[in-house]
This record gives structure tokens, sequence and C-alpha cells, in this order.
């Protein structure tokens, strides 16, 4: 299980560090993603056994098309 969030913070290591993150970055991030084949809520997302080495690369990709609408698209 695993989340992307952004924010200013050095770090985010617990509960509390998730509380002033950007959740309109976040919105398009989980957007981007999901324009891109990922499909990722606003929650966690759970890697399963299911999920074979093409899916992960799929997936990495993915997230860095991610990132990179979010950084082109800052508001």
């Amino acid at each position: 299980m695993f989340d992307a969030v952004f924010t200013a913070a050095q770090s985010v290591t617990d509960y509390r560090g998730t509380l002033n993150v950007d959740k309109a970055a976040s919105r398009r991030f989980n957007a981007a993603l999901r324009r891109n084949g990922i499909f990722k809520s606003d929650n966690k997302m759970y890697v399963a056994l299911a999920h074979d080495q093409r899916d992960v690369e799929a997936s990495i990709a993915a997230f860095g098309l991610a990132a990179a609408a979010v950084v082109a698209e800052p508001h």
C-alpha cells in the first residue's frame, strides 16, 4: 500500500504529515494517472499478486507522466 502526497515538508513519516498536503495537486495527479490507464482513487494504492511485471512497469511509467502533468499545470 502506498500513496503520493504533495507537500512542502521535507518528509512525511506518519499520518499527521499527510494532513497538510496540496489536495488540488493530488487530484490532478490522480486524474492524470487515470488518463494514462491507471485507476487510482483519492485513497492509497494497493499492489496485489494479480499485478505482473508489465502492470508494475505501466504503473511506473504512468506515475512519471502524472508527476510531469502536475508540474506542468501547477494550479
